[in-house]
């Protein structure tokens, strides 16, 4: 099966991001099915300072818990941190790392107050670092509403936002002719 097709120019946005050498949170959305999840592991798979979570409609507890055990395998040193968002989130960004919460919506379902611990974060105590967090979500409304719109703790504070759209019609056929020359042993 053809692994990634297209998305060359989304790619490239992440690259620039993760390599910008300031903080910067990223939010990348739009419907199921689409690739953002691929997208955002195929950005970051050659790094080494790379946590991927992806939230599951658990308790808070669990969340974290299993945030934790993610984030040990890039960092084991998180293991020794109380476990509470804030001090989880500021031991990763004092190690520049790029954080990435797929399913972002999840989270903020279990703990409300999850945007605004970040948006306090990045006011207040990420001046120094380099890190990067990226929300990725499926729930366009939860999403925008959670980072987005005016009202949210997150407004204005996003160093790009990637609303990931299908695929073009010259990118399917590419894909599709991929897949029909991998199948026929070509």
């Amino acid at each position: 099966m053809v692994e990634f097709v297209s998305r060359s120019e989304e790619l490239d946005r992440l690259y620039d991001l993760f390599d910008s050498g300031s903080a910067d949170l990223a939010v990348v959305y739009w419907w199921r099915r689409l690739g953002r999840t691929r997208l955002i592991k195929k950005a970051f798979e050659r790094r080494e300072d790379a946590v991927f979570y992806q939230a599951r409609q658990k308790t808070q507890e669990l969340q974290r818990e299993q945030f934790v055990e993610a984030a040990a395998d890039t960092f084991p040193s998180i293991e020794d941190i109380r476990p509470d968002w804030e001090r989880l989130f500021r031991h990763l960004a004092d190690r520049d790392a790029i954080v990435v919460l797929d399913e972002f919506p999840y989270l903020i379902e279990q703990d409300e107050s999850l945007p605004s611990v970040l948006q306090a974060l990045f006011d207040h105590e990420f001046d120094e670092s380099e890190t990067t967090f990226v929300l990725v979500g499926s729930s366009i409304s939860m999403m925008e509403e959670a980072t987005l719109l005016g009202d949210s703790p997150l407004y204005g504070r996003t160093s790009l936002t990637l609303d990931i759209r299908e695929l073009s019609f010259d990118a399917a056929t590419e894909f599709l002719q991929a897949e029909q020359a991998e199948c026929l042993g070509a």
